[in-house]
């Protein structure tokens, strides 16, 4: 059985290197079959067809160089099948494989870890190697009239290119906004430029050209719930992202092998929030088929679920991945509603707790029937620090739907 590509830190990116001279290989295994492992049917099918041109009695052996020009001398035009086949083994040569699939964390090691088959390569050579391949796809594809399977193939890699690279650099700031949080500097002017998005755009681009099937689409996915969180999480610890927090039912696979406790979700303007549910926050979590309307089509979407405040509840308040909220000023948008089909007021009172018992912030929330309000206001930590929400029941019932600490 044959990997295309790998889970330990090689789950994406090209291919891993093939075998040469395979027919021979296979004669001193014994082996009279062979399977190929892959999930990203674009990049990695020459892959696939290298060790499979390799058994035949008229292409045995054939270097991978021979099956790429032999590919694209049959899709794309003489003038060009050679610039495209020269592009695909320069990335074949130059792009690591990268990320993880198991963990928690899609890049779980610094990125010049991911370079121990590439000697002499570093993270800055490879965002620049992938930059230019960019540009090359993109030239020839223009060469192409627009529709053209072809043109679209080629546009497709071009995609690919952009996301390896957004992702590398996002990637390579990324630690080191890491080194300067560590080390206690300020990192506002290197987190602004932080965001994950731009990566996986390409990523979703490359998909909609090319063929995706569930492969790509899953690994899609995965990065988006993996990746996009330890990016967040930077921006948050620096003070440039707001804390947002969604209270809505969470679901757990309890028997899946090695499962993640993290739940995320995306608002209708492209920003990520961290779901709590029952099992997160010990509290009910309620949610109605018509939630109250709303000017702000995030906080409609926010009031359709939320925590119900039948007592007083005390829910941790830490960045998306459990760091302390910075120090510094802040302001505080809780979003409440009433339970469905209340008629009465309700009333509750809110506190930010600090670490010590201080109250940062007091307030009363007020909520009309089953109506949404954003109950706001402004408060200021001398320390970062990891803060506790506390919520009590005055009159009625209030529902909390979500919090954002800007």
């Amino acid at each position: 059985v044959i990997w295309s590509h790998h889970d330990d830190g090689e789950y994406v990116g090209a291919h891993l290197e093939p075998y040469p001279e395979f027919t021979s290989l296979l004669g001193s295994w014994n082996a009279d079959s062979f399977a190929v492992i892959h999930w990203l049917p674009r990049l990695t099918s020459r892959h696939l067809q290298h060790h499979g041109r390799q058994v035949w009695a008229a292409t045995r052996n054939e270097s991978l160089q021979d099956t790429i020009g032999w590919w694209n001398a049959s899709r794309y035009p003489k003038e060009i099948a050679g610039s495209v086949t020269a592009l695909e083994l320069e990335r074949a040569g130059l792009q690591p494989a990268f990320g993880r699939e198991t963990t928690d964390r899609f890049i779980d090691r610094p990125l010049k870890r991911f370079l121990a088959r590439h000697r002499g390569l570093t993270p800055e050579a490879v965002i620049e190697a992938a930059h230019k391949r960019r540009d090359g796809f993109d030239l020839l594809a223009k060469q192409l009239a627009k529709g053209n399977a072809a043109r679209r193939a080629l546009e497709s890699q071009a995609d690919y290119e952009l996301f390896s690279a957004e992702l590398w650099d996002t990637q390579l700031r990324a630690e080191q906004v890491a080194a300067m949080l560590k080390d206690g500097r300020d990192a506002k002017l290197e987190a602004e430029k932080l965001d994950a998005r731009p990566a996986l755009e390409a990523f979703a681009n490359m998909l909609e050209k090319g063929p995706g099937g569930p492969g790509p689409r899953g690994l899609l996915v995965s990065m988006a719930l993996r990746w996009w969180p330890e990016i967040e999480d930077l921006r948050q610890r620096a003070g440039v992202s707001p804390l947002r927090i969604q209270f809505a039912p969470t679901r757990h696979e309890e028997l899946a092998f090695a499962r993640s406790k993290r739940s995320w979700w995306i608002d209708p303007s492209g920003m990520l929030w961290k779901a709590l549910g029952a099992k997160e926050t010990g509290a009910p979590i309620v949610s109605r088929a018509k939630p109250p309307s709303h000017e702000d089509p995030t906080i409609a979407e926010l009031s359709a679920s939320g925590l119900r405040c039948e007592n007083p509840v005390r829910i941790p308040l830490e960045t998306v991945l459990a760091h302390p909220v910075p120090a510094g000023g802040h302001h505080i948008q809780l979003i409440l509603t009433g339970l469905a089909g209340a008629n009465a007021n309700a009333r509750c009172e809110v506190k930010l707790l600090e670490e010590d018992g201080k109250a940062a912030f007091n307030a009363t929330g007020s909520v009309s029937g089953s109506e949404t309000t954003v109950l706001e206001g402004d408060f200021a930590l001398q320390k970062s620090g990891r803060l506790t929400l506390w919520v009590a029941p005055q009159v009625g019932e209030v529902v909390v739907c979500g919090l954002v600490i800007d």
